[in-house]
């Protein structure tokens, strides 16, 4: 009995406020510190959760009060490893009404698959995950929700209007004044204009990308970018068009709650895209082997000229032997 009760002593002093938890196995999430609580949800394994304060109770397991993808309730940690919080996303990210593009991030990575799964998006089907899509954004300090409210409203993430056409076009992007592509391969006419065409969606999001952080974006609040990206001249309304992502962002900032980003998500975010980008076309391996074989062959003329010239030079005598022996 004692024994129990300095191991629960001990537990509580490391249960501080906003620890962060890993998942074993799936948990659930419940109402109250027992097995017949009501369930709120199951959390997957191997995902991150975070304590909402240092309260703590033995009932059968060790459970405690944790926050996750919008939820709040208890659960046991005996499911669950503790992990280091140091890339904890901030309570202080920004709350809206306004939500800048360049920012920590506002949605978990959960939602964002969420969102993604919940459409069906193509963007999904073409060998990047929505971690991979959500490093891309992350990795160049763009808070990953704004490109997806984007993508949200253009084309229902993929699914909807200029997008049924195969366009795999994230932001919808025109080429530029001079017939710029970015890293598209060819343009689409449409009933509303021309369009670049890529091969896959992730292109098309590193190249919104590119646009807001280049310098006809960068700097600008969201609605005078808006201005610029989706003009009233093209029968768009900027200010209904930002009203309308900051809704959406605001909708999944409240849904992710407090969330925990694991130290490898940042620090993998850009070998994650190098390693999945498609492979670059090249030279074939007939080619390859056929250019190897010729320079060995290069390489063997070029060592008996010089072995034939040294035996010349040792076998011609020079001329000033042969003066003497004309003497």
């Amino acid at each position: 009995m004692m024994r129990n009760f300095l191991f629960l002593l001990a537990f509580v002093a490391l249960c501080t406020a906003q620890d962060c938890y890993k998942t074993i196995s799936n948990v659930n999430l419940r109402t109250s510190a027992s097995t017949s609580g009501g369930l709120i949800t199951t959390i997957p394994a191997n995902t991150m959760v975070t304590t909402i304060d240092a309260s703590s109770v033995r009932n059968t397991y060790y459970w405690v009060r944790i926050t996750w993808n919008g939820n709040q309730g208890w659960a046991a940690a005996d499911f669950m490893t503790k992990v280091t919080c140091s890339n904890n996303i901030p309570s202080n990210r920004p709350q809206g009404p306004e939500y800048p593009v360049e920012s920590v991030p506002t949605i978990s990575p959960q939602v964002y698959s969420d969102v993604l799964t919940n459409k069906n998006s193509p963007a999904l089907r073409q060998g990047f995950t929505s971690r991979d899509l959500y490093n891309a954004a992350l990795n160049r300090g763009i808070n990953p929700a704004i490109p997806l409210a984007f993508f949200y409203h253009e084309s229902q993430l993929g699914t909807a209007g200029i997008a049924t056409l195969g366009i795999n076009n994230w932001g919808n992007l025109r080429p530029g004044s001079t017939g710029f592509l970015g890293r598209a391969y060819t343009t689409q006419n449409t009933d509303y204009g021309i369009f670049r065409k890529y091969r896959n969606y992730m292109d098309s999001l590193m190249d919104w990308i590119d646009l807001m952080l280049g310098p006809r974006y960068k700097g600008l609040s969201l609605r005078d970018a808006l201005a610029i990206y989706a003009p009233s001249s093209d029968g768009n309304s900027p200010s209904a068009y930002a009203s309308a992502v900051m809704q959406l962002v605001d909708a999944w900032n409240k849904r992710s709650g407090q969330f925990t980003l694991e130290v490898t998500d940042v620090s993998e975010a850009a070998s994650t895209l190098v390693s999945k980008k498609p492979p670059t076309p090249g030279p074939s391996t007939g080619l390859v082997a056929i250019l190897a074989v010729a320079a060995a062959l290069l390489a063997l003329t070029v060592v008996v000229l010089a072995v034939m010239l040294r035996q010349q030079s040792r076998n011609t005598p020079s001329p000033l032997v042969e003066e003497l022996t004309d003497i």
